[in-house]
C-alpha cells in the first residue's frame, strides 16, 4: 500500500497548506477577541503583529498609540504583546508602592529594572 504523501499532487498540497494556514488564522482572531483583559489598540495580523501598521519606532509607536486609543493601550511585535502606559495619574497608579495587591486593580508589579529606578 502506497504512502498518503507519496501519491498527493501539488494540488493537494496547496489545498492542505491552505487549510492548515486557514485554520491558523481563524484560531488566531479567535483567541484574540475573547482574550481576558482586552485593550484599545489595532487589531493585529497573524504572525506578525501590528509591525506592518506601526513600524519599530517605538517612542513614534506609543505616541501614536496614546493619541488614538487613550492611556492604555496595546500592541502586537510578532506575537508578543506589549502594553503601553502613559499619563502620569495611570503611572502613579501602577508604580504606587503605597496600594496594596488587594486595593490594586493592576494585576502584576513591575520587576526590579535598573532603566525604571532611573527615571
Amino acid at each position: 500500500m502506497p504512502s498518503l504523501f507519496l501519491t498527493m499532487t501539488t494540488m493537494d498540497w496547496i489545498t492542505v497548506s491552505s487549510m492548515v494556514i486557514g485554520a491558523y488564522v481563524l484560531r488566531y482572531y479567535y483567541n484574540y477577541f475573547t482574550r481576558k483583559n482586552p485593550l484599545p489598540g489595532p487589531i493585529p495580523f497573524p504572525f506578525v503583529g501590528n509591525l506592518l501598521q506601526l513600524g519599530l519606532d517605538i517612542p513614534k509607536v506609543a505616541r501614536h498609540l496614546d493619541l488614538k486609543y487613550g492611556n492604555i493601550s496595546e500592541a502586537y511585535f510578532g506575537s508578543q504583546r506589549s502594553i503601553f502606559v502613559s499619563g502620569l495619574d495611570c503611572v502613579e497608579k501602577i508604580c504606587s508602592p503605597n496600594t496594596s495587591i488587594k486595593n490594586n486593580s493592576f494585576m502584576y508589579r513591575i520587576p526590579p529594572n535598573e532603566g525604571f529606578y532611573e527615571i
